[in-house]
C-alpha cells in the first residue's frame, strides 16, 4: 500500500482479502481480461491483480456513470494505492495483442459482447467464466458457436453454492428497493412478482418477517399463487397495494405494458399512488412514463437483465461474485494450460461446486 486508504478503500481491501481466502483464489501466472468501471466494480481489476494475476487488461467506455477517461483515472489511482499499477492496463479499445495474451476473459460489462473476432484472437487455452448462472446465458453476450469451434471453454457459476450463497441478499435488496421508492417497509402492502431461480423467494421471506403484508405470485413456488391468477387479482385488488415489486428472472412474460398482464394505464386509474419497483422482469418503461406512475430504478432493462443489482447494497455482493467467477476461470485455465481437453476440463472443473457447465453442455463432446 503506497498511499493512505480512504474508509471505503479500507473496506474494499478487507473484502478483497477475505474473498481471496474464501475462494482460495490464486491467479499467479495468469493474465485476465476484464472491465474497468465505477462504484463497486472499480475494484474488480484490483481484486484480480491482488490475487496475483500476471497482468490485468481492463477495458472501459463512456456510460451514464462516468466517462472512460474518468474511469481510467480512478482505476489507475486505486492501482497505485494497492501497489499493482504495473500489472493493470486500462484500455478503451479491444486490442488483438491483449486478447491473444489473455488466459481468462471475464464476461463482464464493458467486455461484452465477446465477438467472433475476439474469439478468433484468443489463445487456444483461453477460457470464459460467465460470472453468472448458466440459465441466465444471453446469446448476445458471447459468440458461443465460435467458442466451441476454437476450443474456448465457457462455464457458468452456481450463485447458491458455498461460500458464495448470494440469494439471501435478495431479501435485503427488496427492502432497500422499497426504501428507494419511499415505502416505509413496515405495515405496508406489497404485491411481489417472481420466484423460481432468483430473489423472489428470499424477498417473500424478508417482507413477511418485517410485517409487510405480501401477496406473492410466482409459478412453481408452493407458497405463491400462479401467474394464471395474476391478471384477475390485479384488476380486483390493485387499489389495496402500496407497491408492486417485480423480481422475475426466468419467465418471459410481459407484466406491465400494452401486451402485458396489465397495462400501466389500468394501474394508474386504479391506484394513482402506486409505486413500481423492478429488480428483473419485462416492464414497459415508456408506458409507465406515459401513465405517470412512479417507478424505480430510473432505467428498466429488458428480459434477461437485472435492473436493480445486488451492488445497490454495497461492495461485498459484486466483489464476492467476481471472486467466485474468477475462481471458476482459474480452475478452467489451469486445466487447459496443463494440456487437458475442453471436455476433460469441464468435467474436472465441475468438481468445484461453484463451476457449472452450460445447460446444453456444448463443450462436453469436444475431447
Amino acid at each position: 500500500m503506497s498511499q493512505a486508504f480512504t474508509s471505503e478503500e479500507h473496506r474494499a481491501n478487507r473484502i478483497i482479502k477475505s474473498a481471496l481466502n474464501d475462494y482460495d483464489l490464486n491467479l499467479s501466472g495468469l493474465t485476465v481480461y476484464t472491465e474497468a468501471a465505477t462504484g463497486p466494480y472499480l475494484y474488480s481489476p484490483i481484486l484480480a491483480a491482488s490475487a496475483g494475476a500476471k497482468h490485468v487488461y481492463a477495458v472501459t467506455d463512456d456510460s451514464r456513470y462516468g466517462t472512460k477517461e474518468e474511469v481510467q483515472r480512478l482505476t489507475n489511482h486505486a492501482a497505485q494505492k494497492w501497489d499493482v499499477e504495473n500489472r493493470i492496463t486500462v484500455t478503451f479499445d479491444t486490442k488483438k495483442t491483449q486478447i491473444s495474451d489473455t488466459d481468462i476473459i471475464t464476461n463482464s460489462g464493458f467486455v461484452r459482447p465477446i465477438s467472433e473476432q475476439m474469439v478468433s484472437w484468443a489463445k487456444k487455452t483461453a477460457v470464459v467464466p460467465l460470472m453468472y448462472e448458466p440459465w441466465e446465458f444471453r446469446p448476445d453476450d458471447i459468440a458461443l458457436d465460435a467458442c466451441v469451434d476454437h476450443d474456448i471453454l465457457v462455464m457458468g457459476l452456481d450463485e447458491g453454492a458455498e461460500p458464495l450463497s448470494i440469494y439471501p441478499y435478495g431479501g435485503f435488496l427488496g427492502v432497500k428497493l422499497l426504501f428507494n421508492m419511499g415505502i416505509e417497509g413496515y405495515k405496508n402492502s406489497v404485491l411481489l412478482i417472481g420466484g423460481g431461480i432468483g430473489f423472489g423467494h428470499s424477498m417473500h421471506e424478508s417482507f413477511t418477517a418485517l410485517g409487510i403484508s405480501t401477496e406473492w405470485f410466482a409459478d412453481g413456488e408452493s407458497e405463491a399463487r400462479p401467474y394464471s391468477e395474476l391478471q384477475t387479482h390485479l384488476r380486483n385488488h390493485m387499489a389495496e397495494y402500496d407497491a408492486i415489486v417485480i423480481a422475475e428472472h426466468d419467465a418471459e412474460l410481459q407484466f406491465i405494458g400494452a401486451d402485458g398482464i396489465v397495462t400501466a394505464r389500468e394501474l394508474k386509474q386504479q391506484n394513482p399512488a402506486l409505486r413500481i419497483g423492478v429488480v428483473a422482469g419485462q416492464v414497459d418503461q415508456t408506458a409507465l412514463d406515459q401513465a405517470g406512475l412512479d417507478y424505480y430504478p430510473d432505467q428498466i432493462r429488458g428480459y434477461g437483465y437485472q435492473s436493480y443489482q445486488p451492488s445497490e447494497l454495497g461492495l461485498k455482493p459484486p466483489l464476492e461474485l467476481y471472486a467466485a467467477g474468477l475462481r471458476v476461470g482459474e480452475i478452467m485455465a489451469r486445466h487447459r494450460l496443463s494440456g487437458c481437453s475442453v471436455g476433460r476440463t469441464s468435467l474436472l472443473a465441475e468438481r468445484n461446486p461453484l463451476a457449472v457447465p452450460l445447460e446444453n453442455r456444448p463443450f462436453r463432446s469436444v475431447e
